[in-house]
């Protein structure tokens, strides 16, 4: 689209940067092209649990067409990469376009059911199968088996206890599925992972993939 040259830039996604937090005005749309953003609800306590991730399937901060300001967080999770558009920019593009509104549109019902499902998983699935679910979700949104994440992190995005995390992981290490190590978690077996997986793993992918999809 012609209204986006020179808009858009190339900018680094570093872990624990945080691109738009509650109540705030979303002043940048970005397009992670590597790495992975969490979107997350942060309670008054301070806790938070991950209602979203992002790769470079999608965008962050398009909910802007709506409000704004932004109603959850987006983090950082894995470094990346990001294309960084302005606002306004996004807002004109969203506005002119008949088919970039329509795309636009379909992501965020996309991210909401997403949101849904994930509101599910976590409230019904098993620990082991969610973060089987979860780690497949890195994988698939970094497109590497090896990826940078703490138990302490994934307890937190998770609403679980940290322990619970490490016998989990504990148990996929001996299952030979996964390797931890300082911080850093290994695929080994990404068909033994699937198995083990929730089935939210599989809706999320195909909801994801139907973006791709011509619309009906």
């Amino acid at each position: 689209m012609h209204i986006l040259d020179g808009h858009l830039h190339d900018v680094p996604l570093r872990e624990g940067t945080v691109l738009h937090g509650v109540g705030s005005s979303i002043e940048n749309v970005y397009f992670p092209t590597r790495g992975m953003v969490s979107i997350v609800t942060r309670m008054q306590d301070g806790h938070a649990v991950e209602t979203g991730c992002v790769g470079n399937e999608g965008v962050i901060g398009a909910a802007v067409t709506g409000s704004a300001q932004s109603h959850d967080e987006a983090f950082v999770q894995i470094d990346g990469q990001a294309k960084r558009l302005p606002t306004p920019v996004f807002l004109s593009a969203y506005n002119q376009s008949k088919n970039f509104r329509a795309l636009v549109n379909r992501y965020n019902v996309t991210l909401w059911s997403l949101a849904q499902q994930c509101a599910a998983c976590n409230a019904v699935h098993p620990l082991r199968g969610r973060i089987c679910r979860w780690l497949l979700q890195c994988r698939a949104r970094t497109q590497s088996d090896t990826f940078k994440i703490t138990q302490e992190s994934v307890a937190t995005l998770l609403g679980v206890r940290r322990t619970s995390v490490t016998l989990e992981e504990s148990k996929l290490e001996a299952d030979k599925l996964i390797t931890v190590r300082r911080g850093l978690i290994t695929i080994l077996d990404p068909d033994g992972l699937r198995a083990s997986a929730c089935e939210c793993f599989q809706i999320h992918e195909s909801r994801i993939a139907h973006l791709t999809s011509p619309p009906n």
